[in-house]
């Protein structure tokens, strides 16, 4: 059932972390010039979220299979927050020792998907209730 409320939440997370990709993450303000760093300019960024993308996108299309879907949700949330948690320390510790490193409020973006993962995983476990009352009326 692909016109479901989950079907939304998924699509926008997959959206949200494919712009997560092109948008600027942090500024490196050296003598004279601003450097911008984007996410594509790290590869142990870049990768991981093009993977949540195309695993995003898979399960949408694996609603007959709702434990599943819900499993994926939460390997997608792990995995998002993981990447999170890395970048900011890996960059964190470049601030200590370059001061002239910041981050940039566009950073946040990466909260988005994260929260949209977690209403589609409500969605799927109230789906996967409902479906669960009825076969007791049987």
């Amino acid at each position: 059932m692909i016109q479901r409320i989950q079907t939304v939440w998924w699509s926008l997370s997959a959206i949200f972390m494919g712009g997560c990709i092109c948008l600027p993450l942090f500024e490196l303000t050296e003598t004279e010039s601003a450097r911008i760093i984007h996410a594509n300019d790290v590869n142990y960024i870049y990768l991981p979220l093009i993977g949540q993308v195309i695993l995003t996108f898979i399960t949408i299309f694996l609603f007959k299979k709702r434990s599943l879907q819900i499993v994926l949700g939460y390997v997608i949330v792990l995995n998002l927050i993981a990447i999170c948690i890395g970048v900011f320390v890996k960059y964190k510790l470049s601030i200590e020792s370059h001061p002239e490193l910041h981050i940039l409020p566009w950073a946040a973006v990466f909260l988005l998907p994260i929260i949209f993962q977690i209403l589609a995983i409500r969605a799927v476990k109230k789906d996967e209730a409902l479906i669960r009352s009825m076969d007791r009326l049987r």
